[in-house]
């Protein structure tokens, strides 16, 4: 039978480690500093290894001490969330996204989680930017950003254009080729470097027509909103438009799509990632992405 190393010494070493401090660690856990070196020393005689560095006032992990901390974080981020057992089915959850996200895709996945999970509120939270990582906005996030430290990062998707148009705009007819795209007008979406479509464009190695009719828009919901009213065709994130396709709103227009190089995560902090509801919300976000 293996030897249990000392679990109120595990206990001191992972706040240690992740607070940098034995005071911070002391404070937390209702100890003496003193305590907490004790603590501390006692896992080192049975690992015979140094843990920490003193360097002055500050400390840092050794490599021995930086792996056991590596090992020690998502077991007592998974007890955090067990000691948390309580919350299940009751209570509020913050979720902080974009706008062309939520109202194209998320909002409709939401509805259905609060059906059948009806005592969980959930908050949709939208932000223009990215949204600010931090407890105070939310508790999950979705972003195109990544590897924030002291964050669980899950990929939802990595995101296509895919052209779109109003149903009655081409009468069931499928477009083919990009001469036939020049009897319509296209719904530019234009950001700080090349527009989507001339990104679109740039992926099949074309070159649109000069004479090619277009109409400009600052926001992605805007030129998609445009199309659903026949005004043109433009390009939507394939997830985002996924639920106006179902619903007869939007329809594909047969051209291929087009990566756009950014992916979409699903993060929270690390210590709540077991949180009952946090993972809850999570599992069932992830997956209807991986179904849709």
């Amino acid at each position: 039978m293996h030897r249990l190393p000392p679990l109120r010494a595990i206990q001191v070493f992972d706040s240690v480690a992740r607070n940098q401090s034995f005071s911070i660690a002391a404070s937390q856990l209702a100890i003496t500093q003193g305590a907490v070196s004790k603590q501390v020393k006692l896992l080192e005689e049975f690992y015979a290894e140094k843990l920490f560095i003193r360097c002055g006032t500050n400390i840092e992990l050794t490599k021995k001490g930086t792996w056991l901390a590596y090992q020690l974080t998502p077991i007592f981020d998974q007890l955090n969330g067990i000691c948390n057992f309580n919350s299940v089915s009751s209570g509020k959850i913050r979720i902080a996204t974009y706008p062309s996200l939520s109202i194209g895709y998320l909002t409709y996945e939401i509805e259905q989680f609060n059906c059948t999970y009806p005592n969980i509120d959930v908050e949709v939270i939208l932000t223009v930017n990215h949204p600010t990582m931090c407890d105070e906005i939310a508790d999950l996030f979705i972003t195109t950003e990544e590897n924030l430290d002291g964050y669980h990062y899950q990929q939802l998707f990595k995101e296509r254009l895919i052209p779109v148009t109003s149903p009655k705009l081409i009468n069931d007819k499928s477009i083919i080729n990009i001469r036939d795209l020049t009897g319509y007008t296209l719904l530019v979406t234009s950001g700080e470097a090349n527009s989507d479509w001339q990104l679109w464009f740039n992926h099949h190695n074309l070159n649109p027509a000069i004479y090619q009719k277009m109409k400009m828009f600052s926001d992605a919901l805007l030129s998609t909103r445009a199309a659903e009213l026949g005004n043109g065709i433009a390009l939507s994130c394939e997830v985002t438009a996924h639920r106006d396709i179902i619903d007869g709103r939007l329809c594909k227009v047969g051209l291929p799509s087009a990566p756009t190089g950014r992916r979409y995560f699903l993060c929270c902090k690390n210590r709540r990632r077991y949180e009952p509801n946090i993972k809850l919300l999570s599992d069932w976000i992830n997956k209807k992405f991986i179904n849709d």
